[in-house]
């Protein structure tokens, strides 16, 4: 979402916000249905670049799989339109993120 710096790089701040639905199909499984969006804040080390802001806004499925009592394998996927604005400027761009995970119960 955030476009790269040619020089420098940049610090960003988020304020990351999400909401999820989810559903138990069966024991093994539940699907999820969520909503993210992470507001940020871009502060470029480069001189006379301004300070820009980033608004993704995504929605999409998930499916959480459980394989045993303490193993869980997970899926989300998100996509939607995301904001990016800085120095007067503004555009529209279409964002997506995919994210894989497996949690273990200790």
């Amino acid at each position: 979402m955030v476009e790269p710096e040619a020089d420098g790089g940049s610090f960003l701040v988020h304020f990351p916000l999400e909401l999820q639905v989810g559903v138990l199909p069966a024991s093994i499984v539940n699907v999820v249905f969520g909503v993210r969006m992470t507001p940020t804040i871009v502060v470029p080390f480069r001189q006379g670049v301004g300070v820009g802001f980033a608004m993704p806004i995504l929605f999409g499925p998930g499916v959480e799989l459980f394989l045993a009592r303490n193993l869980m394998v997970t899926l989300q996927t998100r996509f939607g339109p995301g904001v990016w604005a800085r120095g007067g400027g503004s555009q529209v761009l279409f964002s997506f993120a995919a994210n894989f995970g497996i949690g273990y119960h200790f």
